[in-house]
């Protein structure tokens, strides 16, 4: 089983590029990793979106997402490759506009 360094360690080079790309700076003196990583996970909710014609479905990407790194921090065993069940609720509020998603509900693909 991975590591949580090993898993960092996988998306470094992707974060520092897509940092230089973008003109960000990954530097804790400067806009930092959270900036970094937010942008960055903000462009792949888009690509999902793109790709799936569904921002419902970005929003399960974010879920999963959020899902997997919860759990994978709570891994006591190393022989446990699962890691314990985590539940995720997220809601954001835009203009007055509710986008929610929680854990149990179905998986929205493209309906185009």
């Amino acid at each position: 089983m991975r590591t949580n360094e090993e898993r960092a360690e996988q998306v470094e080079g992707y974060l520092l590029d897509f940092a230089e790309e973008t003109g960000l700076d990954a530097d804790l003196e400067a806009d930092g990793p959270a900036t970094v990583a937010g942008d960055m996970i903000s462009q792949i909710l888009h690509w999902v979106t793109m790709k799936t014609g569904s921002w419902e479905t970005a929003l399960y990407a974010m879920r999963c997402g959020i899902g997997h790194y919860v759990t994978e921090q709570n891994i006591t065993d190393p022989e446990d490759e699962l890691g314990p069940v985590t539940d995720v609720q997220i809601q954001a509020v835009c203009n007055g506009v509710v986008w929610a998603t929680k854990t149990g509900e179905g998986v929205p693909f493209d309906k185009s």
